[in-house]
């Protein structure tokens, strides 16, 4: 997956998707879709920008003037290890969100 500032990413085009990743301990990745290329949103030095809510990546997004066409929440969780299945089968959820600006 290529790391780019979302800036940077608005220049190819308006991104099809944004993808909330929550990793853990209340630590987001913002992701965007374009053009069947997935890009981890960085800072201008190539690092993986990480947020503390999805209010953060709003307020991210809204300064630079994009508002998602679609937002989705992924979250892994340990459910299914928890009831004995597999580890390296990890229930994924893709949850749509709605985006309002407030």
């Amino acid at each position: 997956m290529h790391k780019l500032s979302l800036d940077k990413v608005l220049q190819f085009g308006t991104p099809d998707a944004l993808i909330i990743r929550s990793l853990s301990c209340g630590i987001y990745r913002a992701e965007v879709t374009l053009a069947e290329q997935t890009y981890i949103l960085a800072d201008s030095a190539g690092v993986s920008k990480t947020f503390r809510s999805t209010q953060a990546i709003k307020e991210y997004c809204r300064k630079l003037d994009y508002k998602p066409a679609k937002a989705y929440l992924h979250q892994n969780t340990a459910y299914g290890e928890m009831i004995g299945l597999s580890e390296s089968s990890p229930d994924d959820m893709l949850l749509p969100i709605p985006w309002v600006d407030e």
